[in-house]
């Protein structure tokens, strides 16, 4: 699946609920998608992705089948990522998850931690 481009966020489901499962305060999570974008470059396996929120930039560079490091939430985290299908799965180790697809044109991002689950969906800029 083609991951790459520009990307802004749209809207978000079930994040609250995130952030409390986290034990964040729900003052993390942004109010707006206002200013939240991701730049993703992708060829084949290899990818770079440059999150932008108001907190600032962030970049992830990785290869498919490898480990990261990935920012969940504000809270860097140990991960392993893998293709399930069409579907970019990154994964903690402790059964938490960030799974990336493309419905519909847009880029769906769903963030599993313990019994909870959120989504920020992405329209390409």
């Amino acid at each position: 699946m083609a991951f790459a481009g520009n990307w802004k966020l749209d809207r978000m489901e079930g994040m609250a609920d995130i952030a409390k499962a986290m034990g964040l305060p729900e003052s993390m999570m942004p109010s707006s998608p206002v200013g939240f974008t991701l730049e993703i470059t992708q060829n084949g396996d290899n990818f770079e992705i440059k999150t932008t929120t108001p907190q600032g930039t962030r970049a992830s560079t990785f290869t498919v089948g490898g480990s990261l490091k990935e920012q969940i939430m504000g809270v860097e985290v140990d991960c392993t990522s893998k293709w399930d299908g069409g579907k970019l799965v990154v994964e903690t180790g402790k059964g938490n998850s960030l799974t990336r697809e493309i419905v519909g044109g847009e880029l769906v991002a769903t963030v599993t931690f313990e019994n909870a689950s959120g989504k920020r969906i992405f329209k390409k800029c």
